[in-house]
């Protein structure tokens, strides 16, 4: 339904073969997409009408199960539209999701990619007045803000939190943060919409369950800057299978964002020696250096890289035990 600004109807378009419509936004052209499911299939449909709602294409993104957490945006000619997507099927027959990231040309609705992300170990929200929300900032960085389910480290418990992921134009992930409120993993903490600051920050906004008023929901409010930092903030790694040695260590790589070196924290000292290798965001290995046992934190000297997002892996007899990355100013 169209209404002027004085609230006057100006027209109104059913569309039958489309089950319910989640999220719309403006093209470049005056006409609208939004994002729906249709009947005979549960996967996203992005559709594009003219200024009068007429349908001028259907592009479907994903074959998904039905969800409401659809969200759509526009960025000059461009459509950023995303949903969660089922990766995984528990023995209890549960699923697990992530979040499918679709950019298509909005005149046309030619695919330009299509990629798939796991931020936490469940994005699916818990209930259904629960959102993800798009945006894309002025440097045309993708930002998707959402609740998922994150597992304590100890995996001795988990809960709800708000996660914040930032990708690049090409859906390059830079990097992806969860974030707690009091207690870790005591209570739930959610976000359900945000705003991108004028210093590139962000504001995101949701509701926790403070325990003590009998799990009735407040308020909650946590502003970032533009790396994402903010009080409460924990960092989502690139992790192997098999990274339970150091994993239990909780290593940490700081500052990042890092100017001329960066040091690499354990809370005990390795047993082995470890290879640390850096490579660019094309995969071209930039950088080896041999980290000695024994030792619980060390330096690495990155002053001759170039700003930009690298890779670090940390490899012991030919395997993976560690990996994440970085960003060079």
């Amino acid at each position: 339904t169209k209404y002027d600004k004085n609230g006057n109807m100006l027209w109104v378009k059913t569309y039958d073969n489309l089950y319910s419509a989640f999220d719309i936004a403006i093209t470049n052209d005056g006409g609208f997409v939004f994002s729906a499911a249709r009947q005979s299939n549960y996967g996203l449909y992005v559709c594009k009408t003219d200024s009068l709602g007429s349908v001028k294409w259907y592009s479907q993104q994903i074959n998904s199960p039905y969800m409401v957490s659809y969200d759509i945006t526009i960025s000059g000619s461009e459509i950023i539209s995303i949903v969660p997507y089922a990766y995984y099927t528990t023995v209890s027959n549960v699923d697990l999701y992530g979040i499918s990231v679709t950019k298509m040309e909005s005149q046309t609705g030619q695919l330009i990619w299509s990629k798939k992300y796991i931020p936490l170990s469940s994005v699916k929200n818990p209930t259904l007045h629960q959102h993800h929300e798009v945006k894309v900032d002025n440097n045309g960085n993708i930002i998707i803000v959402g609740t998922g389910y994150a597992i304590n480290p100890d995996s001795t418990t988990a809960s709800y939190k708000g996660f914040i992921l930032k990708l690049n134009n090409n859906g390059d992930s830079l990097w992806t943060h969860f974030y707690d409120w009091g207690n870790f993993f005591q209570r739930h903490a959610q976000f359900n919409a945000f705003v991108i600051t004028d210093d590139g920050g962000i504001l995101a906004g949701g509701f926790w369950n403070p325990p003590y008023i009998n799990y009735k929901q407040g308020a909650w409010l946590v502003k970032t800057d533009s790396m994402g930092n903010a009080p409460g903030m924990f960092t989502v790694g690139i992790e192997e299978k098999n990274t339970l040695i150091i994993k239990k260590q909780k290593p940490l790589l700081y500052p990042n964002p890092a100017t001329d070196n960066f040091s690499l924290r354990f809370e005990q000292s390795p047993a082995v020696d470890y290879e640390l290798n850096i490579y660019s965001v094309s995969g071209k290995l930039v950088k080896q250096q041999l980290l000695s046992a024994f030792d619980n934190e060390y330096r690495v000297d990155i002053g001759e890289l170039k700003a930009g997002v690298y890779f670090v892996r940390l490899e012991s007899d030919g395997e993976v035990v560690f990996s994440s990355k970085f960003i060079k100013q």
